[in-house]
């Protein structure tokens, strides 16, 4: 059995704020071509290092999505800890890179 229509509801809302970080992800690539080479490469790792907490936290909406009852509580905890992970990366690339284009 899988999940309620309830918690479908927080995974669709879940989903719906990663898409909104993939678009401002997309916004930052854009500015670090203003950049000068030696930063650009920095946030471009670091961005990359977004990317990768991105996906994880994907795979996890995505079992998530799909876990039966039974292991539904492991799998919540799983997905609550990659949006914490995937948010603080997100807002200290935001961080960084708002100072930066600012300037």
């Amino acid at each position: 059995m899988n999940n309620t229509n309830k918690d479908n509801g927080v995974a669709n809302s879940l989903s719906e704020k990663v898409t909104g970080i993939d678009h401002k992800v997309k916004e930052y690539n854009k500015k670090l071509d203003a950049l000068p080479e030696d930063v650009r490469n920095e946030y471009k790792q670091l961005l990359n290092e977004l990317n990768r907490k991105n996906d994880t936290f994907r795979n996890k909406l995505d079992d998530y999505k799909n876990t039966t009852e039974a292991a539904y509580e492991d799998v919540q905890i799983g997905l609550e800890m990659a949006w914490d992970d995937l948010t603080i990366a997100f807002n200290s690339v935001k961080e960084r890179l708002d100072k930066l284009t600012k300037m």
